[in-house]
């Protein structure tokens, strides 16, 4: 850690980390596969994300999406990796420890706030996609002239008392199975809808009820647009998931950087062929119309009915395993200031049974009255990807390797590597800055 004892600015201490974090992974009893692992990370990268593939095309264009699909699968990638290398070489399993191993308390506040602010948000936008999706299904037992915005905040109301006794679990994640159950249900949803759109019901119900209204589906083979920011904020949304990188690294059997390699890359270029197989067409089919909720697109039909039902287990399922990741990093925030010292790797990994109830309640409540008052998915993932996802994933990862490097350190990459993440910090600035303030344009916030 000779970071660590380097600089003023990299300035851990004993009493920022107690005990070593290695020696909880050497503790550690089991832990799963590569094969499952995979499958977990898997369903963590999709989700909800998957609503909002078409429309990545839509504001790019066709080609130019698909270059932007590209580009944030490699540096996602690139810097998840990177930022796991960083914290085995520093014997630190948590992405707040090692920001502290390198920069101290202020680059353990800095990541914790932002990935907090992640998960916040996408919860958020999570929980306005279970109320678009599932208030058609509830819409089918209550009286016809019941008002569908209100019936929406009420479904999400519902939805959340429902997800809550469950939200109190420890680890979401070691359910048997979830994920293989989650991932056969994406599967089945992607290739309905996109087999779906193609039938003359849903040209029909896209002419008449989809703006521009009274106009038939075109397909749009525009190559490039104008929405480059917006895109990458919606790709952001499903292929940036550093918040949620060491969760799976801790369930690895026998961590490392080579299986966590693995597992990174698999999940993630595997998420973008089912991108391209399913986004992609079905842009090119429903074009100017096409949504930001790809399921507003389609009538209603028993098909469409089990597709919801299967989005809102899925939708379900993720909002649960990330609001527990979410609550990690609200804990990590509150709690040093309430204990007055800083937390040792097993407080922030074990929290108490009473910490346990009032992060998990104070975190869900805020995010259940802040999805009530929002209507729109496109903004909330759009921004959220932009701002908060490429601060974590495109700024923090390569400073991270940078500030090591400056130091005698760069973790055994070469010259032309540095260079390569001194351009994905480049990126990650202009995305914080430029892209949100075109995000906010796109959208008409002002």
């Amino acid at each position: 850690m000779d970071v660590a004892r380097n600089g003023s600015d990299c300035e851990i201490t004993e009493e920022v980390c107690d005990e070593p974090s290695s020696d909880l992974l050497d503790q550690r009893n089991g832990g799963i596969g590569l094969f499952k692992s995979i499958f977990n990370f898997s369903t963590l990268i999709i989700g909800g994300g998957l609503l909002g593939w078409p429309s990545t095309f839509f504001l790019c264009g066709w080609l130019g999406g698909s270059i932007c699909l590209a580009f944030m699968c490699l540096f996602a990638q690139s810097t998840m990796v990177v930022m796991v290398a960083i914290g085995m070489h520093l014997g630190t399993i948590s992405y707040e420890e090692t920001c502290c191993a390198v920069w101290g308390r202020r680059g353990y506040y800095a990541v914790a706030i932002t990935c907090l602010l992640i998960d916040f948000g996408v919860i958020v936008s999570y929980m306005v996609a279970l109320g678009d999706i599932a208030t058609p299904l509830v819409h089918e037992f209550v009286p016809s002239s019941t008002n569908i915005v209100d019936l929406q905040k009420w479904v999400k109301v519902a939805f959340s008392l429902v997800m809550l006794p469950v939200a109190y679990s420890r680890n979401f994640g070691k359910l048997p199975g979830w994920s293989y159950v989650q991932y056969a249900f994406i599967l089945f949803s992607s290739f309905a809808m996109l087999a779906m759109s193609f039938n003359l019901s849903t040209a029909n119900f896209n002419r008449d009820h989809i703006k521009p209204e009274g106009v038939p589906l075109k397909t749009d083979t525009t190559e490039i647009k104008a929405g480059l920011w917006p895109s990458l904020g919606v790709l952001a949304f499903t292929y940036v998931n550093h918040d949620s990188v060491f969760t799976i690294v801790q369930s690895l059997a026998r961590p490392s950087v080579r299986r966590w390699t693995i597992v990174c890359r698999t999940s993630m270029w595997s998420t973008v062929l089912l991108t391209l197989a399913v986004g992609l067409p079905m842009y090119m089919v429903f074009g100017v119309k096409t949504s930001s909720d790809i399921v507003d697109n389609f009538p209603r039909s028993p098909v469409m009915i089990t597709v919801r039902f299967c989005l809102v287990c899925v939708l379900a399922m993720t909002c649960l395993y990330l609001q527990q990741v979410g609550r990690k990093y609200l804990h990590s925030i509150i709690m040093p200031f309430v204990r007055r010292r800083a937390l040792t790797p097993s407080e922030s990994y074990n929290m108490s049974i009473p910490e346990l109830v009032v992060f998990t309640t104070f975190f869900f409540a805020a995010a259940v009255v802040t999805a009530t008052v929002t209507e729109d998915l496109g903004l909330p993932m759009a921004l959220t990807g932009v701002f908060a996802n490429s601060l974590a994933a495109f700024v923090i990862p390569p400073c991270l390797l940078l500030t090591m490097a400056s130091h005698s350190d760069p973790v055994g990459y070469s010259k032309l590597n540095l260079y390569y993440y001194g351009f994905i910090l480049l990126f990650g600035i202009v995305s914080c800055t430029l892209g949100v303030y075109s995000t906010l344009q796109h959208y008409g916030v002002f």
